[in-house]
């Protein structure tokens, strides 16, 4: 923004007149540039034979001509000059009203020497182990203990658990004691008896799993509260941030309002700033200006 300045001063043009300037300028040029495009350095005539009539259909340039050639270049080049130089200043007016349209709470907030508020971030919430931790020894040693349990009893009467498994067997050689394996004159007869009662090994299935639904339920019961702790964290971490985040609003309202100001103030500033003419230019620009004026 800065190395823009140099084009603006406190007397000069706005942007529309120096916008209507440089197309004067531009039409000042391109009649020069006809001009001397179509300049011819012979003169022809025709003459009618029937009549022996002779007329000039062109004329070629005269000795004053030439000698302001090289002036006229040097009016179009200064005409070219004074459309750079306003085309450029036009621009960047238009830069530094865009820069400023653009600037940053934080930018202009740093100009204003003001501490932009940071935004409230929602803290971490407590995990299961977090929670866990929380618990004395002695209820820590049975939280794990009991999920230990009921990994173990579950795996043993689980339907592919070693139990499950023995005591589909046991029930599968009660139907079927015998059997015989390399049937002929080397043939082995097998017999199965079962070496504990049906009834124990169904009181046992079932005193596991009575076991299992009651260290579940106690275990349940402890993940229960784990969770209870959980949801009541995330109460207070909701309250917390809404609370922080209502402060910070209040407080970015009011930040935003003052460098709001400050940006208003810099772009009715910009708004106003007028193109200068350099001292090597202001004889091509009031040509320019005096063009179409009556004397």
């Amino acid at each position: 923004m800065e190395k823009d300045l140099i084009f603006f001063g406190e007397g000069g043009l706005t942007a529309t007149s120096a916008n209507y300037v440089a197309n004067m300028a531009k039409e000042y040029y391109l009649s020069k540039e006809k001009a001397l495009e179509n300049a011819s350095f012979v003169s022809q005539d025709a003459e009618f034979l029937d009549s022996q009539r002779k007329k000039t259909i062109m004329v070629g340039v005269d000795s004053q001509f030439l000698a302001n050639y090289q002036d006229q270049l040097l009016q179009i080049a200064e005409a070219k000059s004074l459309i750079a130089w306003l085309r450029e200043a036009i621009k960047a007016k238009q830069q530094i009203l865009h820069e400023i349209r653009t600037m940053s709470t934080e930018d202009l907030a740093k100009e204003l020497g003001l501490e932009v508020p940071k935004k409230p971030e929602y803290r971490k919430l407590l995990t299961d182990d977090d929670v866990v931790a929380t618990w004395n020894v002695k209820e820590r040693n049975r939280y794990y203990y009991l999920e230990t349990l009921c990994v173990t009893i579950g795996e043993a009467i689980h339907p592919d658990g070693e139990f499950a498994k023995s005591r589909k067997v046991y029930f599968e050689k009660i139907s079927h004691p015998v059997s015989i394996s390399n049937m002929g004159r080397d043939s082995v007869v097998y017999t199965f008896h079962p070496s504990v009662a049906k009834e124990e090994v169904d009181d046992t299935f079932f005193q596991l799993q009575a076991a299992y639904r009651s260290y579940q339920a106690e275990l349940n019961a402890m993940k229960h509260s784990v969770e209870e702790a959980k949801e009541e964290d995330v109460r207070k971490a909701d309250e917390q941030f809404n609370v922080e985040m209502s402060k910070y609003e209040v407080e970015i309202e009011k930040l935003e309002a003052k460098t709001q100001e400050l940006k208003h103030k810099k772009l009715v500033k910009a708004s106003r700033l007028k193109i200068i003419i350099p001292n090597s230019l202001q004889p091509i620009y009031e040509k320019i200006q005096h063009l179409g004026k009556k004397s």
